[in-house]
């Protein structure tokens, strides 16, 4: 099998495509009701609203300074949609169920085309996209959900050879998150490996239409922090203390995402009995381990299971790595992942979500690549069912955590509403909003930050997060009130 060609299964019959189908749309179905009735802010998600705003008032798309993405896609789509329906939560909680439903569309449809059964596939499902942080992604109004959505229905795309689909959700992904010009290795890698030698220069004509849109996304797009941060900060040698972190993370998260994908493709495993305990060990030591190093942008990990969690995630990345017969991994995916590494490890950011594109540019590279001989023996069989039994683990805890993440939802919509109320019939001053959400605090302070700042404000997304986290002192005449200390709003707010 060549790098990322799938198996081209037949055309979808009625019964499949109901199977499909249904099931992409009842993981939207799902995005949506474990939304609360209202829009909530909840962290830089305002901004992401304001931008909106900004597109509506506007008449083009526009986003935020504060932000780095440039959200376009994000930002038109909700103007369009609150245009037409004067209904901000259909706008919002709409395109965030649509972007569930394209995630799961395209990871299964893929892994359809590369043979993996149905149970297997969404299984596999579950395991990536119900885990928390992706979850909460798909929760939050950013330019993430959808970015994610086009990246599964893009690989899909890629591995039929249906290059303009590629490119049409490239260029919606691209106009919300510039990363995605990492993926247009995919086309680059199969036109230096086989399609000069078939004459087939679809993909250079797609990757030149590619090259014009970043063109003209970037001429009309107003400047924000993501320009800023090329222009001044992406070689800043002040940040090479923290590079070699960032850097390590990308690699368990590639190497993580490589091991699971072991599990779509049983029939390519082989018997390492000498290496498959210690490599679950040592994949469940460095799980719990990654758990130091990043900061997770949700409250689903605040639960007594999480360790155990991303030690079952280890232990089966592990174990995927030196059972699973994949030793050639997909080199398109590889190249996109590492692009993906050195953004981020320039970028020396260490959010949680930061990391899920790497792993599963991992995933993508085990599964669709090239494999070596199947194994049909008992010890074989037995090691597929301890890769199954983790699996359903995984799944498991994946639902307490949504549980939480369930309860989370409505109680940020429980302060929101509790303070905006407080707030605007006068029983609440502005320097008293201890308790509501890092969002909703943003949303009411950039105006007076932007007062008190002038042109000074401009991308000072720094700045502007020390006056929204200052508790305990005064800036300016503002003083967060609490009677909670730092430390429990770090975890709990």
């Amino acid at each position: 099998m060549n790098s990322m060609t799938t198996s081209h299964s037949p055309i979808l019959d009625r019964p499949a495509l109901v199977r499909v189908f249904g099931g992409a749309a009842l993981f939207g179905l799902l995005i949506w009701l474990l939304l609360p009735s209202m829009v909530v802010v909840i962290d830089d998600d305002f901004w992401y609203l304001k931008s909106v705003v900004e597109t509506f008032q506007r008449g083009r798309p526009w986003t935020s300074e504060y932000l780095a993405p440039w959200a376009a896609s994000t930002s038109s789509l909700a103007a369009l949609v609150f245009a037409l329906t004067d209904r901000m939560s259909l706008a919002v909680h709409g395109q965030l169920a649509i972007a569930g439903f394209l995630s799961c569309l395209g990871l299964t449809l893929w892994l359809r085309d590369l043979g993996v059964s149905t149970s297997r596939r969404w299984m596999a499902a579950l395991v990536l996209l119900a885990s928390p942080t992706v979850l909460f992604m798909h929760l939050l109004f950013t330019g993430v959900a959808l970015y994610w959505g086009c990246l599964w229905m893009s690989v899909w795309a890629y591995g039929r050879r249906r290059w303009w689909v590629f490119l049409m959700f490239w260029a919606v992904a691209l106009a919300n998150r510039q990363s995605a010009i990492t993926w247009l290795a995919l086309p680059g890698w199969y036109f230096l490996t086989e399609g000069w030698q078939r004459k087939d220069w679809r993909p250079v004509q797609m990757m030149v239409a590619a090259g014009v849109w970043f063109l003209l996304v970037k001429k009309g797009m107003n400047p924000n922090i993501g320009q800023q941060w090329v222009n001044h900060e992406a070689f800043d040698l002040s940040r090479l203390g923290t590079r070699p972190v960032t850097l390590a993370l990308c690699l368990a998260a590639l190497t993580t995402g490589f091991g699971l994908s072991g599990f779509a493709r049983p029939d390519a495993w082989k018997v390492r009995l000498w290496a498959a305990l210690p490599a679950m060990a040592l994949g469940a030591l460095a799980g719990i381990k990654c758990l130091t190093f990043i900061v997770w942008t949700h409250n689903g990990y605040n639960d007594p299971y999480v360790e155990f969690y991303f030690g079952v995630l280890g232990a089966f990345a592990g174990l995927g790595l030196v059972v699973g017969g994949v030793r050639r991994p997909a080199v398109g995916a590889l190249i996109a992942a590492l692009g993906g590494m050195v953004l981020l490890t320039l970028y020396s950011g260490k959010f949680d979500y930061y990391f899920v594109e790497i792993l599963w540019w991992g995933v993508v590279a085990g599964a669709a690549g090239a494999s070596s001989s199947a194994t049909s023996s008992a010890t074989g069989r037995v090691w597929q069912w301890i890769a199954l039994i983790l699996a359903l683990v995984v799944i498991v805890l994946n639902a307490r955590f949504m549980a939480r993440l369930k309860l989370e939802q409505h109680r940020f919509a429980a302060f929101n509403t509790l303070y905006e109320k407080a707030y605007r019939d006068g029983s609440l001053k502005l320097h008293e909003t201890g308790l509501t959400t890092m969002g909703h605090m943003g949303w009411w302070l950039e105006d007076y930050y932007r007062e008190k700042t002038g042109p000074r404000s401009f991308g000072d997304l720094a700045g502007f997060i020390r006056l929204c986290d200052n508790w305990d002192s005064t800036d300016g005449g503002v003083s967060l009130v609490t009677e909670l200390p730092k430390s429990f709003r770090k975890v709990n707010a």
